[in-house]
């Protein structure tokens, strides 16, 4: 058995018992909508059943296509890789608790009714005032799917796509859309389901939390806004909102929110975002999103190619967020895009998989550290437009400024990145404003990184949900 088999057998070992073609990347519009796009894609359909009926990805690149040779940086610098069970969040949002505490609530939900009501028991004036410290656990598949009821709207298709694809719809959701109107796109009545376009609120003080694999909401999302705080999101996975359907529901919304860990989630077959902020106008500050899978896989793509393209959006105002060991993959952009205002975003460790287009796009004013990330067959890592902000995200070697330049930011070495192959196009830029500003991070908001040579090989393997073992909470 090689020395690469060895140790993630160890790894394994250490968790259980520790408990369209023809488009482009410059295909969006200043308001970050991407642009109708005609074309035709020979491929496989996915199913569009339940999540265990999709068809298997490769959860990691073959033995023999990875470099899992340690740097010299590697060596010296990169810890030793956490478990991924672990209890508490790393980086920004390593406050969070959650439900957990004195005097904390615990129930166990299996049917809408029952979740919405613990999640948040009292809303006034359309905000949720229910802060009870309380543990919500789902331990089976809760469909929100037609418990409501459809609702009509006009709407275009913003992609063609030839067979085996379907055309992606984009919903006028409101008088003033004007989407399908800027694109002279013919517009047609269609139906949604209400459920997916309204999130369930969520109150401070909450941990929802999947029991082994088996936890799903199906059909609806969260959001969390209007100054909730302190709430953990883990081990479920969310589904089927509103496929194909633009604009009729997220994953998960934050507004205006604070102390937010979402933790060992899939997300899949979401018709918008699967994780969006900037809502009420707000920041998501003090965010940890870890070890989650982004399953863009799709029968609705908006490049024709199987691939999701809105997958991640965030657009608050002075967002700080860590995103760290998360599996991105089969996505045609915002894997995420960053637009908002005045946003600090550390990627560390992430796997990004089988990208047909762009994975990070920083916006203006945004300031992003990148390091120990692996970027596996991804047409363009890191898009860069007229108005980008300010991304370090150094490459192997890293010469001596740029190890002084985080020894004196970080007060250790940065863990390099990989792309695999290199793009044409090399955005890996070392913008010196990254490390100077984050010389003023509180303690601890910094992650440190684990070397990236383990990040194809471990990543697939333990994000998503059934991973937490004895650990969960």
């Amino acid at each position: 058995m090689t020395n690469r088999k060895l140790w993630l057998a160890a790894m394994l070992c250490v968790a259980a018992l520790s408990g369209c073609g023809g488009a482009d990347s410059s295909a969006e519009s200043a308001d970050g909508d991407a642009v109708e796009v005609v074309a035709s894609a020979d491929a496989t359909v996915v199913n569009e059943g339940t999540p265990s009926a999709v068809a298997p990805v490769a959860e990691a690149v073959s033995d023999a296509s990875v470099d899992t040779s340690e740097s010299d940086d590697e060596r010296a610098h990169a810890l030793a890789v956490p478990a991924p069970n672990a209890a508490a969040a790393i980086g920004y949002g390593r406050q969070v608790t959650g439900g957990t505490g004195s005097g904390a609530e615990r129930v166990r939900v299996s049917n809408t009714t029952d979740l919405v009501k613990a999640l948040c028991n009292k809303v006034v004036g359309g905000r949720c005032t229910d802060d009870t410290r309380r543990i919500i656990e789902v331990a089976t598949t809760i469909n929100f799917i037609g418990t409501e009821k459809s609702l009509p709207a006009m709407a275009c298709n913003y992609s063609s796509c030839s067979s085996p694809w379907k055309p992606e719809r984009l919903a006028l959701m409101n008088p003033n859309e004007a989407h399908c109107k800027e694109r002279n796109l013919p517009t047609f009545q269609i139906s949604y389901d209400k459920a997916g376009a309204e999130s369930m609120l969520v109150g401070s003080n909450k941990t929802l939390i999947g029991v082994g694999s088996t936890g799903v909401i199906k059909g609806k999302g969260l959001m969390l806004a209007s100054g909730v705080s302190n709430v953990i999101i883990r081990n479920l996975t969310f589904s089927d909102i509103n496929p194909g359907i633009i604009f009729a529901g997220d994953a998960i919304r934050l507004g205006n929110t604070d102390r937010v860990w979402i933790d060992h989630n899939r997300f899949a077959r979401i018709g918008r975002q699967m994780l969006v902020t900037g809502w009420q106008g707000g920041a998501a500050s003090n965010v940890t999103v870890s070890w989650n899978e982004f399953d863009g896989r799709s029968e609705y793509p908006n490049m024709c190619d199987g691939k999701h393209y809105w997958n991640v959006l965030l657009a608050g105002k002075g967002d700080s967020m860590t995103f760290a060991s998360n599996w991105i993959h089969d996505f045609s952009g915002r894997g995420p895009d960053i637009h908002g205002s005045n946003q600090v975003v550390h990627f560390v460790n992430n796997y990004f998989q089988d990208g047909s287009n762009y994975a990070v796009n920083p916006g203006a004013t945004s300031t992003v550290l990148m390091e120990g990330n692996y970027f596996k067959t991804v047409k363009q890592p890191i898009l860069k437009n007229s108005s980008h902000g300010y991304v370090f995200a150094p490459l192997a070697p890293m010469s001596s400024a740029t190890t002084s330049q985080c020894s004196a930011a970080l007060k250790r070495n940065c863990v390099p990145n990989v792309a695999d192959p290199m793009p044409q196009t090399n955005n890996f830029s070392l913008d010196a404003a990254v490390p100077n500003a984050l010389k003023s991070a509180p303690s601890g908001a910094v992650a440190s990184p684990y070397g990236v040579s383990k990040v194809p090989l471990l990543v697939p393997k333990q994000a998503g949900p059934g991973h937490l073992g004895s650990s969960s909470s």
